[in-house]
């Protein structure tokens, strides 16, 4: 597969007209999602990483194609949760994400979850458990837990257990150990990105 930068919206206006199956990546501030679509892609470069949480801000898109001439874009949303985000910023995010998810040609939402998180038997945190509602009713949701590859076996196998049991009650949700290190998780990940490019672009709208 190959895998390049298109654009980048901070506001809703900016977004780029819907073209073409889409696959939205969501998550925490410091979840990792630059450097899973950077494992997806094999391209170290592709999308910007940084060390401290929160710097991305805008919506970003990368058009990846298969062979055989498969297309599809990942959509990189900003992060949330960060703690020092203010209220403007926050703000920002619900107005950009909120005009993001109208898109008709969402294929598959991702939304990624730090393994060690999801140790403590107690549920999915409030916020990540809204998010994951809110997407569940919109269409098919992988959960992928990141950074197992910090985890023993022991404990990976728990987190997988623990929220597999917290999503039980949507049947629009899947969840995965994905591990950008040591490649856990890339390949079916890479799997759903080649069905989503090769669904139909245009999904059924209800009559007026």
């Amino acid at each position: 597969m190959d895998a390049q930068y298109v654009t980048s919206a901070a506001l809703a206006d900016q977004l780029p007209a819907p073209k073409g199956p889409e696959v939205a990546f969501f998550g925490r501030s410091n979840v990792g999602k630059s450097t899973l679509l950077n494992a997806l892609a094999g391209r170290k470069g592709l999308a910007r990483t940084s060390n401290a949480p929160g710097r991305t801000r805008m919506a970003n898109f990368f058009a990846v194609r298969f062979p055989g001439g498969h297309e599809v874009t990942m959509v990189d949303l900003p992060g949330y949760g960060f703690a020092q985000a203010g209220a403007a910023t926050r703000k920002s995010w619900e107005h950009l994400v909120g005009a993001y998810l109208d898109r008709p040609n969402i294929k598959l939402f991702i939304m990624l979850l730090d393994s060690r998180r999801a140790l403590d038997d107690v549920g999915l945190d409030p916020l990540d458990g809204d998010l994951i509602n809110d997407l569940a009713r919109r269409g098919s949701v992988l959960l992928a837990l990141t950074k197992i590859d910090k985890l023993s076996k022991r404990d990976a196998n728990q987190a997988l257990k623990n929220a597999t049991e917290s999503v039980k009650g949507f049947p629009t949700v899947e969840v995965a150990l994905v591990s950008a290190e040591n490649q856990t998780g890339i390949r079916e990940i890479r799997g759903m990105l080649l069905a989503a490019a090769r669904s139909n672009l245009k999904k059924e709208m209800p009559e007026e």
